[in-house]
């Protein structure tokens, strides 16, 4: 308890909503009238007022031969973002899942469009020689002080990029996971076509297509 106790604060210094939920060994239905189980229910209720945090799972979900227990929680500071608490039947093991409905918004992160260099591409040779061959001092002597001078820099240099460097519009995914690329976003895109002809046909050859799209 003194472990969670200390680690839990970190995560409320954050002032964000915290849900702890999992199998935490401490019966909270337990009553004074059972000592062993109480004080372990009662350290813990009183750690929960500390930090102001609440269990919302108020009924058995351990089961035995005789017995049952209130051992897996589902802990909160912000009970307004949780719509329902349920206990489900077990169907592996003696516990029973608990599942919770949290009620909060997630910031959706859209799609943009972005111009970039495809400096690959580019004509090298002929965009240093026009650089070398521009007459600086003819286009800096009408400026009255360094910044001008940047200024011409600047606009001449980049007059000769636009033309020597191509450039080409890509759409930038921020929701996207680092391993994706275009590569396998495309060939996501054949992989979901051949299934949907083969669901579709029913044709072996396209099963046998979409099953090497697949593992790929």
């Amino acid at each position: 308890m003194g472990l969670f106790y200390d680690s839990v604060p970190k995560a409320l210094d954050k002032n964000l909503p915290v849900f702890l939920t999992g199998d935490f060994n401490v019966d909270m239905l337990s009553s004074n009238n059972m000592p062993c189980r109480s004080t372990g229910s009662n350290n813990l209720r009183n750690i929960l007022q500390r930090l102001n945090m609440y269990n919302l799972v108020f009924e058995k979900t351990n089961f035995t031969t005789d017995t049952g227990t209130c051992i897996d929680l589902f802990l909160t500071n912000n009970k307004s973002c949780v719509k329902s608490v349920d206990i489900l039947s077990p169907f592996c093991s003696t516990h029973a899942p608990v599942c919770a409905e949290v009620n909060f918004k997630v910031n959706k992160e859209y799609t943009y469009k972005r111009t970039i260099r495809k400096y690959e591409n580019a004509n090298y040779k002929d965009f240093v020689s026009d650089l070398n061959h521009i007459d600086w001092n003819e286009h800096f002597h009408s400026c009255d002080n360094i910044n001008d001078m940047y200024s011409q820099f600047l606009n001449i240099y980049s007059t000769n990029v636009n033309k020597y460097i191509p450039t080409k519009v890509v759409t930038i995914r921020p929701a996207d996971k680092p391993f994706m690329n275009s590569t396998i976003r495309r060939k996501m895109r054949q992989r979901n076509r051949i299934h949907y002809k083969a669901e579709n046909t029913n044709n072996c050859i396209h099963w046998q297509k979409f099953r090497e799209l697949r593992g790929d």
